[in-house]
């Protein structure tokens, strides 16, 4: 034993041995996540492209090195652990964040941590086993150093020359990292836009040059550097787009968008009837059927209504409130980020601009997607939430109606992830359906249910007999893996779901317009709900959206915008708080 303690306090040994270890345990931790994110690693190019192979691997060793040096400068190793832990945590976030979303982070996602609040149970769901793995690895590295502790020597001076040794050369390998990156997409970027090149020096990580650099996958950053880069890169980006936040944003070709633009006299909507929208969560186009949902396809074949079947779900990074939004203001998503946390107080069009009572109804709390701001954002006048119960929802809806109110939305909860109203259904499905997909349409099944209380009173409650109900879903909920799981199995029992897109559907029922069934089979988009009601409600309100109204044949055949242009343009509205100038 004396023998061992002698070589591990000679020459600082113990110090390296620890140095080396946490050097290692943060370089397994960035090649697993990548692993995880990319399911490859590049290990040929070292023949072929030793520029692409350096690229890629040289970021994923440096940091782990100049993160590690920092230990010949501490007597205690502990806060190794506590660092070890933040890159797990991190690393975690980041793969829920893709398993729910399909991106990984940006620094907007650091202004939705408020939204968790009742939905931990969701995010939970979508743990894998895998995920522990670089917890195991940080155990193990703490077992390394309390096996070490009593080793530590105790020349202070030689052990932190060794450190600004190592110090200094891994600043300088960290310094030519970034320039062997600049070089390599010089190579690959050639003759396109400098600021593809030049980002790289700036903060690779930002909202703004990945805006710049379209041609690029938003995830370019997290596969040339590393995860742990990402970490104090974003948390910058996250400062300076708060600061940004507060300062308006000015629209360079403001008379070229004005004229493309087509607005129209009234600010003020003329609809005297009751409007009720009702927003399905998670509701995909190949769930409604008579088995999964009987008591809304029942109304569809007893009422007039218009279909559309496949409406392609156009969210970006606030999911269930970006879908609420793309159906009340007719705006597609900013960017990047949730546009409920980054822009909730600037003034928006909304299907809701009527001088009558109107309500959203929820079936969660008002704090989740900032709904209670949001709603009187979109012009609502009061925001009920915490019903829990989709059955609950038909009967508050039809109370707020009968007290006059004239705009009613109502948001349900029970299809969401993790799906664990499912043991409310009755419905019963096959024993080799994928439980996911089973917990999914039993839930759904039940928020059916409970519609169908609202649904059976259409004709008998005069508020409801003239009314405008539109019924659709906010967007869809498998992602890729997922989908991919289910093909099989949809295929072999004959159901109409896409392995590898995913739409929501549409039913609106306006008796005094729309007479008879209008069944549509093409592919439109989530951006066409906010025109195609608008047209059932007053053809000259000052904004008529990017979509088209889908009543209209020959207007969905030829578009006035693309999917691309309305993003694009649509961001720039929203940043620029446009509709405040046209607020009369």
């Amino acid at each position: 034993m004396k023998e061992l303690c002698n070589f591990f306090v000679k020459c600082n040994r113990a110090k390296w041995c620890i140095f080396v270890s946490f050097a290692i345990l943060l370089f397994a931790k960035c090649i697993i996540f990548h692993w995880n994110v990319y399911h490859s690693i590049i290990i040929s190019s070292l023949w072929t492209q030793p520029l692409v192979f350096w690229g890629f691997w040289l970021p994923k060793i440096s940091m782990p090195i100049l993160l590690a040096s920092f230990v010949f400068f501490f007597k205690r190793n502990g806060w190794t652990i506590v660092a070890a832990l933040i890159v797990d945590i991190w690393i975690l976030a980041n793969m829920f964040y893709l398993r729910s979303n399909g991106i990984l982070f940006n620094a907007f996602t650091f202004t939705m941590a408020s939204n968790m609040d009742g939905y931990w149970s969701s995010v939970l769901a979508l743990f894998q086993w895998a995920d522990i793995v670089p917890f195991i690895m940080t155990i193990a590295y703490g077992c390394i150093l309390i096996l070490l502790r009593k080793y530590y020597s105790e020349s202070r001076l030689s052990v932190c020359l060794s450190g600004a040794i190592v110090l200094i050369l891994s600043v300088l390998l960290n310094i030519y990292t970034f320039s062997l990156v600049k070089k390599q997409a010089i190579l690959h970027y050639k003759g396109e836009n400098h600021h593809i090149i030049e980002y790289i020096f700036q903060n690779p990580f930002s909202y703004e040059y990945r805006r710049i650099c379209e041609t690029m996958n938003n995830d370019y950053a997290f596969y040339n550097f590393s995860v742990i880069h990402a970490l104090p890169f974003l948390l910058l980006d996250n400062i300076h787009n708060l600061h940004a936040m507060n300062e308006p944003y000015q629209i360079p070709n403001k008379a070229d968008i004005s004229a493309r633009l087509q607005m129209g006299d009234n600010s003020v909507l003329k609809y005297d009837n009751l409007l009720l929208i009702i927003i399905v969560e998670s509701f995909e186009s190949w769930a409604l059927n008579d088995k999964i949902t009987p008591n809304i396809c029942k109304f569809m074949d007893t009422h007039p209504v218009l279909h559309a079947k496949y409406l392609k779900s156009q969210i970006v990074g606030g999911s269930s409130a970006d879908g609420q939004m793309i159906i009340n203001t007719g705006l597609l998503p900013i960017k990047q980020g949730a546009t409920c946390f980054i822009y909730p107080w600037i003034t928006f069009p909304s299907l809701t601009n009527r001088e009558d009572s109107s309500a959203t109804i929820l079936t969660h709390g008002t704090k989740a997607w900032n709904q209670e701001i949001m709603s009187e954002a979109y012009g609502y006048n009061c925001t009920l939430g915490g019903t829990v119960q989709d059955s609950i929802l038909s009967k508050r809806i039809i109370d707020y109606a009968q007290r006059g109110y004239k705009t009613i939305q109502g948001i349900t909860v029970a299809s969401h992830v993790p799906f664990e109203y499912d043991y409310k259904s009755k419905m019963s499905l096959p024993d080799d359906m994928p439980t996911l997909m089973k917990k999914y349409l039993k839930c759904l099944n039940w928020t059916d249910e409970g519609l169908g209380y609202l649904l059976d009173r259409v004709d008998s409650i005069p508020e409801l007999q003239s009314a405008t109900i539109v019924i659709t879903g906010d967007h869809t909920i498998f992602w890729k893996e997922k989908r991919e799981e289910f093909a099989n199995y949809c295929l072999s029992a004959n159901i109409d779901m896409d392995a590898l897109k995913g739409y929501v559907p549409l039913i609106i029922y306006s008796p005094s317009l729309i007479s008879e069934d209008i069944v549509l089979d093409d592919i439109n988009y989530q951006m066409d709900i906010y025109p195609t009601v608008l047209n059932l409600l007053d053809t000259n309100y000052y904004w008529i959206g990017f979509g088209e109204n889908l009543l209209d044949s020959a207007a969905r055949n030829n578009r006035h915008w693309t999917e691309t242009d309305a993003y694009e343009i649509s961001d720039k509205l929203i940043r620029a708080n446009w509709f405040e100038t046209y607020n009369k």
